[in-house]
């Protein structure tokens, strides 16, 4: 009897539970055995087959579920890793992809158009997010269909189709809205500061009072800022963030390595931060009170790391045993365990870092911050607005000035 090569391939029971078709000379499972979901897939697998003229194409058969599998992996757990950790930008492109696995997992990439990018953007507003969190999480599923075209997983057509979709516009969708973020209040920080290491509080005040200009001049100061690495490293991280604009990745690794004394300006030339991938240099300028606050932990820590949780810890405890108000038994002189399970870290995180923070405002009782918002309190704050109307006119910039010089990181000093 003749071998019929026109044949509809059969829905099978493989030995391991699953519903399997073979055509193309593959073995293709469709899911549980006997299971609707199996069936539907079993019909759509075999249907797009047939249409492509009973041949095996890649792109006429990709799913959603397994481009997604594949752009995790060839792409987002490569892309957005640095030092060997992976970036908060892959758990944000995971998050944007649920919705659109939910939805559409099983279906084929090249039946998905814009109608259906719509509707998981539905689902992003019934699910509760905000309007601007939506836009950018629908920009990025388009980047796996960017990614697929460049690799030719799918035709062009398809990408080009779902960017016709237009983003949600405030006061015309359901989304909710959020504020702008705001900084975080002087007030709040200072006494997040004052809290935690008093004599840098009052170092700071003192600097106020005496025009401090030059970090080498004798002045009162420096038996203050001597006892700040004893009492709280995170406030002297605070302080410099202030003052420099430095991002929290970026105070976290401070070392001594990284200052460049010999400028004529003494700098801080960061090998790690958020631009190095584009090729960028981080130089930042330290002014007289940055560099004051800095040199007792440059002297303690001439390498590695300036701040560290292990200071932290010691002077933690070195308060505690201060404040003690029963005596010290023999038993209790030394507690300290030769192999602890738990040991402080060398360097601080951001997330360590923002802990500490979060810790200090219960302690003082203010509404909690992260070092995010330290860092925006230098947007406009000690710029004037006559110094930001001159240099407008001067540069031409027209009615897009205020806005732009409004996103500028402004030095302190």
């Amino acid at each position: 009897m003749p071998r019929l090569t026109h044949s509809t391939p059969s829905y099978r029971r493989h030995a391991n539970g699953q519903a399997v078709v073979t055509y193309g000379g593959r073995d293709h499972y469709l899911g549980k055995y006997g299971s609707p979901e199996s069936r539907r897939e079993y019909d759509q697998q075999v249907a797009a087959w047939i249409a492509n003229g009973r041949q095996n194409n890649a792109a006429a058969l990709l799913t959603i579920d397994r481009l997604v599998l594949k752009f995790k992996r060839e792409h987002v757990n490569v892309e957005y890793v640095k030092l060997g950790q992976p970036t908060s930008e892959q758990a944000t492109l995971v998050a944007a992809l649920k919705p659109l696995l939910a939805k559409f997992g099983r279906e084929f990439v090249k039946d998905f158009g814009p109608l259906k990018l719509e509707e998981v953007r539905k689902a992003m507003i019934a699910a509760g997010w905000a309007r601007r969190y939506i836009n950018k999480q629908i920009s990025r599923i388009r980047l796996m269909f960017k990614w697929a075209v460049a690799k030719e997983l799918i035709d062009e057509s398809v990408y080009r189709r779902l960017q016709s979709l237009l983003p949600l516009k405030r006061g015309k969708t359901e989304a909710r809205e959020t504020p702008r973020i705001q900084p975080a209040p002087d007030a709040d920080v200072d006494a997040v500061i004052a809290a935690l290491s008093p004599s840098l509080a009052a170092a700071r005040k003192m600097m106020d009072t005496e025009g401090f200009a030059d970090s080498n001049q004798p002045s009162s100061v420096g038996p203050l800022l001597a006892k700040v690495p004893a009492e709280s490293p995170v406030a002297a991280m605070l302080a410099v963030q202030r003052l420099t604009g430095m991002r929290p990745g970026e105070v976290v690794q401070l070392s001594n390595e990284h200052l460049d004394a010999a400028a004529a300006t003494p700098l801080l030339v960061l090998p790690h931060h958020k631009n190095e991938h584009h090729g960028l240099e981080r130089k930042i300028p330290l002014g007289p009170r940055a560099l004051a606050i800095l040199k007792p932990f440059i002297d303690q820590h001439p390498r590695g790391p300036l701040f560290r949780p292990t200071d932290a810890v010691m002077a933690r405890r070195t308060k505690q045993r201060r404040e003690r108000r029963t005596p010290v038994q023999p038993s209790q002189m030394d507690r300290s365990k030769e192999n602890p399970t738990r040991r402080p870290s060398d360097q601080y995180s951001t997330d360590s870092y923002r802990r500490a923070i979060e810790y200090a405002c219960r302690k003082v009782g203010c509404k909690r911050f992260s070092p995010q918002k330290v860092l925006r309190l230098l947007y406009v704050g000690p710029v004037r607005l006559k110094y930001l109307q001159r240099v407008i006119a001067l540069c031409g910039l027209g009615p897009m000035g205020w806005h732009c010089l409004s996103r500028l990181r402004c030095h302190r000093e």
